[in-house]
């Protein structure tokens, strides 16, 4: 129960890191709303920490950040990067006014 417990963490971590490192860094490049789906999953990360560290499952809460972390940096990578923002139009940055 416990393998499988981590092992999940690991892949749900992993998925929530590419969503968040496909969304752009800097908030002026952000729409509304990806500024509120970056809060939802800052929210349900945070709830599934919690969770496992209420569950007393330390190993699997400590597997469940590095797999965000890890899942972030892979997203951040450029050609990584390019293909989400081609690929799904929510990922796309803001587009800059002409003044």
């Amino acid at each position: 129960m416990d393998l499988a417990l981590m092992i999940g963490s690991a892949v749900l971590g992993l998925i929530l890191g590419l969503l968040f490192g496909a969304f752009p860094l800097r908030t002026t490049e952000m729409t509304r709303k990806q500024e509120s789906y970056g809060f939802a999953l800052g929210v349900v990360c945070l709830g599934i920490v919690l969770i496992l560290i209420f569950l007393n499952q330390n190993l699997a809460s400590w597997i469940f950040i590095a797999a965000v972390i890890i899942g972030f940096a892979v997203a951040k990578i450029p050609p990584v990067h390019a293909w989400f923002v081609g690929r799904f139009k929510i990922f796309r940055p803001k587009k800059k006014r002409k003044k």
